[in-house]
């Protein structure tokens, strides 16, 4: 997947597979929330989407979903690789951004990224339930 995603999503898929961050997790990672040098990211908020509230920043599901995770040399590398080709604007600025700009969307990241890449990858459709009971995104 990470061969096939457009380059700007690549270090999100590397994170997301070290780390099990869900979708909105990582769309919601801002550059102070990332700690390189000690090697973890911390879940402090999530990028969500309703049909009533359009798209918005909110609190991870579940209070155990605040956390601090360790990230593996692959992570590591895989975010210094991104942070040198997509900057963010300081401290608040979002880690991975949407082409236009601003917080990643999930149904565009999907229909416009994930899905294609998928496609790429020769990925099959809806892989369904993970044996930890999560979902993992369909293609």
């Amino acid at each position: 997947m990470a061969e096939e995603i457009p380059g700007r999503y690549k270090g999100l898929v590397l994170l997301g597979a070290c780390t099990g961050l869900r979708p909105g997790e990582l769309f919601g990672l801002q550059f102070r929330h990332v700690d390189l040098p000690h090697a973890t990211v911390s879940v402090e908020q999530q990028i969500q989407q309703t049909a009533k509230h359009g798209v918005y920043v909110c609190p991870p599901k579940t209070a155990r979903s605040h956390r601090t995770v360790p990230l593996p040399r692959m992570a590591v590398d895989a975010m210094k690789a991104h942070l040198r080709t997509f900057p963010p604007m300081g401290p608040e600025g979002w880690i991975f951004t949407a082409p236009q700009g601003g917080p990643v969307v999930y149904t565009h990241f999907m229909d416009g990224s994930w899905r294609p890449a998928c496609a790429k990858a020769g990925i099959a459709k809806a892989p369904g339930p993970t044996p930890s009971g999560t979902t993992t995104p369909a293609c």
